[in-house]
């Protein structure tokens, strides 16, 4: 019985410092009246900045940062795949398991996090200025903010973080139990079908409800 307007701003391989930049320049003239933010790994571990960068100069931008990572068999055939069939190679390396790829290379009892490892403590750090000028410019504004977690591998620092700094966290973690109701478009593309997106979207809501931000018709 509400009628909602939803503006989508996701955009590929954004950081949080580009959706920073999409609310201040454009999300804010829309006058919106609840600010959602989905935070994913590539948010420190993949910095905008940095990927283009590397394609302009071809160099990259913080070689200290570059750690070499054991293959498995998915990141094996995306590598020997690119030449011939990119497309096909990205989607199988999707289903390499970055963490049990890391795990390998180090010491022995040490747990691996995004945020503590190769460019994660520099894109954490970037990350986290960003997260909290969104905050500030939202309550400027008087606008809700909301941040959905779907980190994977989990950026363990993050609910930490928005606790204490008064950015409202939410997870949105799909589990093992949701991936076996058949919500990815595929076995090659991991990716939420219609039904996936079903599932997040009514886990959104519950959440958004219980904060009352929304009705709950």
């Amino acid at each position: 019985s509400t009628r909602l307007e939803v503006v989508n701003t996701g955009h590929p391989k954004y950081d949080t410092n580009q959706e920073l930049a999409m609310l201040r320049e454009t999300g804010l003239g829309l006058d919106p009246d609840l600010v959602l933010l989905v935070y994913v790994t590539n948010d420190l571990a993949e910095p905008t900045r940095d990927t283009c960068e590397h394609l302009l100069t071809g160099r990259p931008p913080h070689p200290e940062d570059k750690v070499e990572i054991p293959d498995d068999v998915w990141s094996w055939l995306d590598a020997t795949l690119q030449p011939v069939l990119p497309a096909i190679g990205k989607m199988l390396g999707t289903w390499s398991d970055m963490g049990v790829r890391v795990q390998r290379i180090l010491p022995a009892g040490e747990h691996y996090a995004p945020e503590t490892f190769g460019a994660g403590p520099r894109g954490w750090a970037r990350s986290q200025k960003a997260l909290l000028a969104i905050r500030d410019l939202c309550r400027e504004r008087g606008v809700p903010f909301v941040l959905f977690d779907t980190t994977l591998p989990r950026v363990e620092s993050l609910p930490g973080f928005c606790r204490q700094h008064g950015i409202a966290y939410e997870p949105l973690f799909l589990t093992p139990d949701d991936y076996a109701l058949g919500i990815k478009n595929s076995w090659l593309d991991s990716h939420c079908n219609a039904r996936g997106h079903g599932l997040l979207l009514e886990r959104l809501r519950r959440a958004l409800v219980r904060r009352k931000l929304l009705p709950a018709d």
